[in-house]
């Protein structure tokens, strides 16, 4: 059956809220591309005071999204979805067609 999937995992909840920042956006930004100040603190520009409230804040909803197994499942959704589109689009309409019948 292809239209579901079973996945055995274990998360270390207590690995995750002991990672660093540096850490945390790292395994991150290796899924998704972050916020533009995720991405200037990577590049090691300066955040303001301002900034720095609302980037800890992100690391944080980060965090969290990384030992979060309903992330993980939408995560792995969107890659399947995403993946059978580029599938079927390099099939062609007459091909996507005849594998509906």
């Amino acid at each position: 059956m292809h239209n579901h999937t079973h996945v055995v995992m274990h998360v270390d909840k207590d690995m995750a809220l002991a990672w660093s920042v540096n850490e945390v956006l790292r395994r991150y930004h290796m899924l998704h591309n972050g916020t533009l100040l995720t991405q200037k603190y990577v590049k090691e520009e300066t955040l303001s005071p301002g900034e720095n409230v609302s980037f800890s804040e992100t690391v944080e909803v980060y965090r969290s999204r990384l030992y979060d197994i309903s992330w993980f499942m939408c995560d792995l959704n969107e890659f399947k979805t995403h993946t059978n589109r580029k599938r079927l689009r390099g099939m062609g309409p007459a091909r996507t067609l005849l594998n509906r019948a």
